[in-house]
This record gives structure tokens, C-alpha cells and sequence, in this order.
């Protein structure tokens, strides 16, 4: 099943839809609902700011420790 959101008053299942109310159809249907101009996909959610900065950062490199000496350490 495809998720559309509806531009345009729509029956559908014998239900009466108004726009912005959101339907499952079958790929076919969805393909006539979007080349008519009757409805749109539904926009993919959007991640939490927190999750997808977390997620970003998973893939890169821990940092590295650098050892700092200070002068009496040093041979």
C-alpha cells in the first residue's frame, strides 16, 4: 500500500475525504491520484534535531588522545 496525502476532495472506499486527510492505496490508484493532481506523497518525518545529530556522529572517529608533556617531562 501507498501513503498520499489528498490535494483535492476525494472518495475513496466509499468514505469522503476532504484535503490533507491521508489514505493507503494500492500502487496503482496512487499513480492515478498523483498524475491527476489529487494527491501527493506523504512527506518523509523528519528526525529529532537530537537523534540526528547523534546518528551523524556515529559513523565518525572517536577522538584521539594526545598525551600533552610539559617541560619537566620532557627528556
Amino acid at each position: 500500500m501507498t501513503q498520499l496525502v489528498l490535494l483535492k476532495p476525494h472518495t475513496h472506499a466509499l468514505v469522503a475525504h476532504v484535503p490533507g486527510d491521508q489514505i493507503d492505496v494500492d500502487p496503482v490508484t496512487a499513480q492515478w491520484l498523483l498524475t491527476h493532481g489529487v494527491a501527493a506523497a506523504v512527506p518523509p518525518k523528519a528526525e529529532p534535531q537530537a537523534k540526528a545529530a547523534k546518528s551523524a556522529n556515529y559513523f565518525q572517529a572517536p577522538p584521539t588522545h594526545q598525551p600533552t608533556f610539559k617541560k619537566e617531562n620532557q627528556p
